[in-house]
This record gives C-alpha cells, sequence and structure tokens, in this order.
C-alpha cells in the first residue's frame, strides 16, 4: 500500500508528536505501508506554520499592546520556520517516507483542466496546488501496482458528495488504466487507523478486563482519567448540533471536565512489545466555550441565553460558556514499562441527549 498525506492533515498537529500520527507512524510497517510526501505538501505545511507564527504575534499585540519591531519579528520567523522545515523532514525520514518532487505536468495542461473546471480543480477555477498533488497521487499510481490511499480534509474538491473519490479523478485514473478500485480517499488519520491499522493489531480482551476492573499491575485508568482529560482542555473545537448547542454557538472547545462516569473499556490492542492502543467511553459533565455574534445573542429566549464572560469579545461577538452533560470516545496510548500514557486524543463529542434520541432510533 502507498499513502499520499496532504498539507491539512499535517497542520492539524505541525509537531507530528500527538496520538494520531504515533498511531499512524507505528502502524506504516504493520501494513506493509509506504509513505509518500510531495513536495508540494512539505512546501505548503511550512508556509502555513509562517503564516501561524505571524498570526500568533498578532494575537500577542492584542493581548499585550505591544509588538515585536517587524524587522526582528520577521527574521525570528524565519529561522523558527527553516528549523521547522528541517524537523518535518526529519520525521518524515525516521519513518523512511518518500518526498516525490513536482510533477512535470505543463502549465498548458493545468490550465486547460482549470478551464474545464475537472477536479480537483473548483468551480472557481481555484485548486492549482490540488491539481499537482493529484498529478503526483497518478504517477504513483501508474508506476507501482499498490493499492493508493489518499488521506486529505478536502473532501469537497477530491470527492463526491458520497465522499467517495470524485468521477473527474476516477476518469483519470481509467484513462491512465490505473485500477479504480485500489484507490481510496480517508478524511482523517483517525478513520484511515480505524479501518486500516488497528484491524491488524492483536486484540488484549484480558487486558481490556483489567483495566475496566482497575486491577492491570501499576496503572488504574479510573483514577488517572480526570487528570488525562484536564490536560486536553481547549485543544479541539467541536460540532455545535453534534452537542445539541444552537447553531449560534460558534466554535465550541471543552473548557473543563466533571462528575465523569460510566467509564468504558471498549478495546485494547497491542501496538508493540511494550505499547498499548487503549478505546475508551465515557459520560461527563463537560463546560464549552464558545463565541456568539451580538446580533444571535440578542434573539435569543431567556432559557437559551448563556453565561456570558466577555461581551466584549471583539467588535461583533462576544465569549460565552455553559455546561452540557455529555458522552466522550477517548483514544490513548500506554507504555507497559513506565506505565505512562505516550499520547492521548478525543476523537469524539457528542451531547447526552443526541446520543439517548440515538439510541432510541437506532
Amino acid at each position: 500500500m502507498n499513502i499520499i498525506i496532504d498539507s491539512n492533515i499535517i497542520d492539524r498537529d505541525f509537531q507530528l508528536t500527538g496520538h494520531s500520527f504515533r498511531v499512524f507512524f507505528n502502524g506504516l510497517s504493520k501494513i506493509g505501508a509506504v509513505l509518500y510526501v510531495p513536495q508540494i505538501v512539505i512546501d505548503e505545511v511550512k508556509n502555513k506554520f509562517d503564516e501561524k507564527l505571524t498570526s500568533n504575534l498578532r494575537e500577542l499585540k492584542k493581548l499585550t499592546g505591544e509588538m515585536i519591531s517587524l524587522p526582528v519579528a520577521k527574521k525570528k520567523n524565519q529561522e523558527l520556520t527553516e528549523k521547522y522545515n528541517a524537523m518535518v523532514c526529519q520525521k518524515f525520514a525516521s519513518v523512511n517516507a518518500i518526498i516525490p518532487a513536482y510533477p512535470k505536468t505543463t502549465h498548458q495542461e493545468l490550465v486547460q483542466r482549470a478551464l474545464l473546471r475537472k477536479k480537483p480543480f473548483s468551480k472557481s477555477g481555484r485548486g492549482y496546488r490540488d491539481a499537482l498533488i493529484w498529478e503526483v497521487i497518478i504517477s504513483l499510481a501508474k508506476d507501482r501496482d499498490k493499492p493508493i490511499v489518499f488521506i486529505t480534509n478536502n473532501t469537497n474538491d477530491f470527492c463526491d458528495s458520497k465522499k467517495q473519490p470524485h468521477p473527474d479523478l476516477i476518469a483519470d485514473l481509467k484513462y491512465h488504466k490505473i485500477n479504480v478500485d485500489h484507490f481510496e480517499i480517508f478524511a482523517d488519520l483517525n478513520t484511515f487507523i480505524e479501518k486500516k491499522i488497528k484491524p491488524t493489531l492483536e486484540s488484549l480482551e484480558s487486558v481490556r478486563t483489567q483495566l475496566s476492573a482497575g486491577h492491570y499491575p501499576g496503572f488504574n485508568l479510573v483514577e488517572e482519567l480526570q487528570g488525562f482529560l484536564d490536560d486536553l482542555v481547549y485543544q479541539d473545537e467541536w460540532e455545535s448540533s453534534e452537542i445539541g448547542f444552537p447553531r449560534e454557538f460558534e466554535n465550541p472547545r471543552i473548557s473543563g471536565f466533571y462528575d465523569i462516569s460510566n467509564i468504558n473499556v471498549v478495546d485494547v490492542r497491542k501496538m508493540s512489545s511494550d505499547e498499548l492502543l487503549i478505546e475508551i467511553e465515557v459520560d461527563a459533565e463537560c463546560e464549552f466555550d464558545f463565541f456568539i455574534t451580538h446580533s444571535n445573542l440578542a434573539i435569543l429566549s431567556d432559557d437559551e441565553r448563556p453565561y456570558i464572560t466577555d461581551y466584549d469579545w471583539n467588535e461583533w461577538s462576544a465569549a460565552a460558556a455553559t455546561m452540557k452533560d455529555s458522552f466522550i470516545t477517548v483514544s490513548l496510548t500506554l507504555d507497559t514499562k513506565s506505565k505512562k500514557p505516550t499520547s492521548i486524543k478525543i476523537n469524539s463529542v457528542i451531547g447526552k441527549n443526541i446520543k439517548d434520541a440515538m439510541k432510541l432510533s437506532s
């Protein structure tokens, strides 16, 4: 299997050290996969990292009222960006990833594709870099008779409404006599891990039972879980509709976990001789921080109105908070020697009322 990864997957975890990348990198050899990271993806990630640094400087000015002089800031950004680029290349080299060069496709060919609005070009004609990535994928698929997996969050431009490869891309594969059944697109690392890596890992039912009962030697999950979750506050944004919030509650993030209960160890897999992959379900009362525009706040009823933490967060929006009973799924990796987690990630957060309604309808 050959895997191509997009920049929008990397920029979710710039350091490539989070839970998903840890499991992904660990699993490559187990499934006999080769990772390809096109040079254009490396360059995009480098640019996004630089943009993130610049954005953070603006936030620093907003918080402190001070700004580092432009020449100093620009020089420091360049130094950090080059250092980051070297780190990324070294990390990919450590998992034997291959970095294909830019494709030799002519500007004329790409312009013609853009004019015809063939995917991955959008209806507006945007998508030049995506088209270059697609040319790299075609080249790899032509040269190697192996299944091809593309991991990208840009399903709008690479997929149809059912999140399957777009007919324009299928037509390209057929034109080049590439087996269309050998090509798959995944929208994130977690979905890929669940479908391709996890089934290859040995299931450890006896360890699952021990963890559930609190009898696993040297590690009590029930006692430790609160601390693990506290370390994850503010890390991710969640869908308002899945939590059960009005759509006016924008960009909700968990700011606190309370009353954790019904801890269920769903699955335990052996990642290596000294590392476990553990899947957990848990109920918790969560505090959420989010934003709401001043205009939307004005039309909410008293029952819907959240606690306002900062009405003048910016010119248009207020910062707000509220509590919500939630159903949470968590993945963690555990070092069996030190009995310490090596990574942890919240996979999903669903409002308890939404979860209960789903049970009734199933």
